[in-house]
């Protein structure tokens, strides 16, 4: 992948992913009422972002941006109250989605092109 995808791949996939943070912080605040942990998220998201930008795995990039959103509403979706009335799981559900998201991402950037090769050599 050259320079000019990758870092095409690099600013869309930070921009898609900001817009997805904009959009959870804001407008959807009244589900979560989490001023702080969406950002976090975000970060961790944006430098997985910026690294397979970087290095061209658009399916790193793909899984992060998906995890996030997915990861949101699953979090609300399967939320469930902790027994003090103040915590919830939605949190702890939305990091392991969003992790994962990341994580297949990445297995996808390695395992696709081995595929793709292996196929163009038969």
């Amino acid at each position: 992948m050259n320079l000019k995808k990758r870092l095409i791949l690099l600013l869309g996939g930070a921009a898609i992913l900001m817009a997805e943070w904009l959009l959870v912080r804001f407008p959807l605040f009244g589900l979560h009422g989490m001023s702080g942990w969406p950002f976090d998220l975000f970060l961790v998201g944006l430098i997985a972002v910026i690294i397979a930008g970087a290095l061209g795995a658009k399916w790193t990039v793909l899984g992060t941006l998906a995890g996030y959103l997915i990861g949101f509403f699953c979090g609300e979706i399967f939320d469930i109250p902790i027994s003090d009335g103040y915590h919830t799981q939605g949190p702890f559900i939305w990091a392991c989605v969003f992790l994962a998201g990341i994580l297949l991402g990445i297995a996808a950037s390695v395992i696709i092109p081995l595929v793709t090769k292996r196929r163009a050599v038969n």
